[in-house]
């Protein structure tokens, strides 16, 4: 499933950018470097695309950013250089699939909007905090500043018109830092504070000589 979910964004992209997604063409999986047969799935979550884009009137004009990628190497103790991600101000990262000018209905006016692409299902407390924390390291290295943050639930159970469901969240930093200072102490106790990696493997292997001293 998020698999398809990866696949789906960038077609997404592909089609922001102006191209065109045709659904007898497979498309190359970015994550497992193959060829991906475009399913049906796939095309109704495009077309769920489709319809939030010509509802809300997006045009090209309107993206800010899409699929960026956000890290700030800003000191957490300013003259400080940081060595560990514990000393940096926002030490985590993330990417934004949809920074974008969307008008207000109520005003007439455009907001900046950061919106996050969902093929799956709603679970609100940890989108919002997905949100909050793109949110916060967009706005310390931009000059735009993010007034609304939302996931764009992209649907493909429709039968006979394209659906989708457009849910804002509520922008407060304090519940993001209250969430990662728990993160931290949970860390810790277990000792999940660091980054663990698998062991390295040989290229090849063999009882009879060419690797681990054998002769």
């Amino acid at each position: 499933r998020a698999n398809i979910g990866t696949v789906v964004h960038e077609m997404i992209q592909h089609m922001i950018f102006g191209n065109e997604v045709v659904m007898e063409v497979n498309w190359w999986d970015p994550i497992k470097q193959e060829p991906v047969l475009i399913t049906r799935e796939m095309m109704k979550y495009l077309m769920s695309f489709q319809k939030f884009w010509n509802d809300y009137g997006v045009t090209l004009e309107d993206i800010l950013a899409c699929e960026i990628g956000m890290l700030d190497l800003t000191p957490r103790k300013k003259g400080v250089e940081p060595i560990t991600s514990k000393d940096y101000k926002y030490p985590w990262g993330g990417s934004a699939d949809l920074v974008t000018y969307l008008n207000n209905s109520k005003t007439g006016k455009k907001q900046l909007w950061l919106i996050d692409f969902k093929t799956g299902k709603e679970y609100a407390d940890q989108h919002q905090l997905q949100l909050i924390s793109y949110a916060i390291l967009f706005n310390a290295t931009s000059t735009k500043k993010i007034k609304r943050i939302g996931s764009l639930y992209l649907k493909s159970g429709w039968r006979k018109a394209p659906t989708y469901k457009l849910k804002e969240y509520d922008f407060k930093p304090i519940l993001w830092r209250k969430a990662f200072d728990f993160w931290k102490f949970w860390a810790k106790v277990n000792k999940h504070d660091t980054p663990k990696f698998p062991m390295e493997l040989p290229e090849a292997i063999s009882l009879y000589g060419g690797n681990d001293g054998g002769e």
